[in-house]
């Protein structure tokens, strides 16, 4: 009976279940504080994983930033040249360091398509303890185009220029036959006027000396020319050589001495625009309509394109233009037939050579833009008058304005369409814009230039009026511009 009775009395029961509900909160507790630090080492992963990638942002865009710097070309020889704008692994990435880690960037660049792939790594310390840091990768690629920004132009710009030397019978540079030079001109070597031939306008820069023919004269007693500096004088018919020049000598000057400025002679770089022009050997029209120019055929520089291709035809237009990735147009070469106009727009380059021939020799044609044409091969203009702007059926020369509008050609072709030993040629032509030649830039035959022109020498015979021009900058791909050669499309290709 008394172990019955104590059976059903119930004083201990409250204790065994405090006991149950203790270790069931305990349970409850261990396991929320298991998900409470859970959650909390995924959050600072995930925060960690984003500092991360934030990172590695920063290091797209500090190599975004060495693309876009003024100073560098974008457009660079991936053996060579490239590496001194990004490294080109990995291994010997560069690395901004932060408060929160830091980013490894580096880059490749591709100039088949002229595409650099940008890459990105960022570090952050690892929140779990573990011995490696968060890493996050980023890559993305970028198109280079070259820029159509209007740097400040060599001063040699602002005259015609002969860079011959040391020719045999002393003369480097020659005017001939009623040849009349009203515009700046500038010889590092020697300058011959022989009968008759004229110098009108200034200045004149000789670094050698000057020998004047019978009927020849630079300025005139009533309009001297504003400045004439010969380093070793003139003399005229044979005489003695006065320093400086004077009106004995036939020369007429407000200023006279023998020191000339020294100016060096801009350098085409044919190989940087082979790779950077738009449009170019390296890059294709955008946009395309008719018949436009071969620019290259074999992948490399060597004048291969064959043929001439006539940049002005009467019996037909074409349309060749570059846009990057935002739309915008970078490059055009565009001509319309109806209109008789041409369109400049930045650096074109063909391997082979052109002419502009309308066909009809009375006819003027308009050229409209900014740009330079590069040419592997050369230039002849032949009863043509193509000009920046038009009045009473010729070209305006009193009205053209070069900062608004201008064509330079470069050429670096000897022979074939042009005399041997010539890049550029205008016979009975007319031409308002900029002349470069590798070898020797000829006017014949009633010619008529406005603009400056470069040529290791520049031939200037029967009838040719050489006109001066206002003073100019040049467009980007001109020789010897401070050129910012390219500039990166927005990155595209984005991965991570």
């Amino acid at each position: 009976m008394l172990i019955r009775g104590l059976l059903r009395r119930e004083e201990g029961i409250a204790l065994v279940m405090a006991l149950g509900a203790l270790t069931v909160l305990s349970m409850l507790s261990t396991t929320a504080l298991f998900y409470s630090t859970s959650s909390e080492a995924n959050a600072s992963r995930s925060f960690s994983d984003v500092s991360a990638h934030s990172l590695a942002e920063a290091g797209i865009n500090d190599a975004m930033a060495v693309l876009s710097n003024p100073s560098n070309n974008a457009i660079c020889d991936p053996s060579s040249t490239c590496t001194n704008l990004l490294p080109s692994s990995l291994g010997r990435a560069n690395v901004s360091a932060y408060e929160s880690g830091y980013v490894k960037w580096w880059g490749t660049f591709d100039s088949q398509t002229t595409t650099w792939t940008l890459y990105a790594n960022g570090y952050i310390r690892n929140p779990t303890g573990a011995a490696g840091p968060v890493v996050r990768r980023i890559s993305v690629k970028t198109k280079i185009r070259p820029s159509l920004m209007q740097p400040a132009n060599n001063p040699a710009w602002n005259y015609i220029m002969a860079t011959r030397t040391g020719t045999p019978g002393g003369c480097d540079e020659s005017l001939n036959n009623s040849v009349n030079i009203q515009s700046p001109l500038y010889v590092m070597g020697n300058l011959c006027l022989n009968t008759p031939s004229q110098i009108t306008g200034g200045p004149l820069m000789v670094k050698g000396s000057i020998r004047l023919d019978v009927n020849t004269n630079i300025g005139s007693p009533g309009a001297p020319v504003n400045e004439v500096h010969s380093r070793y004088g003139c003399s005229y018919k044979g005489g003695l050589y006065d320093i400086p020049c004077r009106p004995s000598d036939k020369v007429w000057a407000s200023v006279s001495d023998n020191a000339p400025v020294d100016l060096t002679p801009p350098q085409a770089d044919f190989t940087g625009w082979y790779l950077a022009a738009t449009p170019g050997p390296r890059t294709a029209c955008t946009v395309q309509g008719g018949v436009v120019p071969v620019f290259d055929n074999d992948t490399s520089l060597n004048n291969s394109v064959p043929g001439v291709f006539n940049l002005t035809p009467s019996n037909g237009s074409y349309s060749c233009i570059v846009k990057n990735g935002a739309g915008e147009t970078v490059g055009q070469l565009t001509w319309d037939a109806q209109q008789k106009l041409l369109t400049i727009v930045g650096t074109v380059f063909i391997d082979g050579s052109v002419t502009a021939n309308y066909g009809f020799s009375n006819v003027p044609i308009r050229y409209t833009g900014q740009g330079t044409i590069y040419l592997g091969g050369t230039v002849l203009l032949s009863n043509t008058k193509l000009c920046a702007e038009i009045a009473n059926g010729t070209c305006d020369f009193d009205t053209w304005n070069p900062n608004t509008k201008v064509l330079m050609f470069v050429a670096n072709g000897n022979g074939g369409q042009v005399p041997t030993g010539d890049s550029i040629q205008l016979v009975n032509s007319y031409f308002q814009g900029g002349l470069w030649a590798s070898n020797a830039i000829e006017l014949d035959t009633s010619s008529q230039s406005e603009g400056p022109m470069m040529g290791g020498n520049v031939i200037l015979d029967n009838t040719v009026y050489a006109r001066t021009w206002p003073s100019l900058t040049v467009p980007v791909g001109m020789p010897g511009t401070l050129v910012v050669y390219a500039q990166p499309d927005p990155p595209t290709s984005y991965s991570s």
